[in-house]
């Protein structure tokens, strides 16, 4: 079963923030959409569910990228 979301601007701005907050780097809507697609399944089910400004959900972002970095990183 495929669900479509439709995602608002302050979407896009909260990911962004996020995104940024860690990296310093400025993404476009399609990028952000590449890094929520590649996150855990229960933190975009939280997303879907509460919104993606929801602080617990941007704090689960920020986590999971940061971890991904590191370990990238080494």
């Amino acid at each position: 079963m495929k669900i479509t979301v439709e995602w608002e601007e302050g979407d896009f701005d909260s990911l962004h923030d996020t995104v940024f907050d860690l990296t310093d780097v400025s993404l476009n809507h399609e990028q952000l959409l590449k890094i929520f697609n590649m996150l855990p399944q229960h933190i975009k089910d939280d997303a879907i569910r509460w919104g993606v400004d929801d602080s617990v959900v941007r704090d689960n972002i920020y986590e999971q990228l940061e971890k991904e970095l590191k370990e990238f990183l080494g």
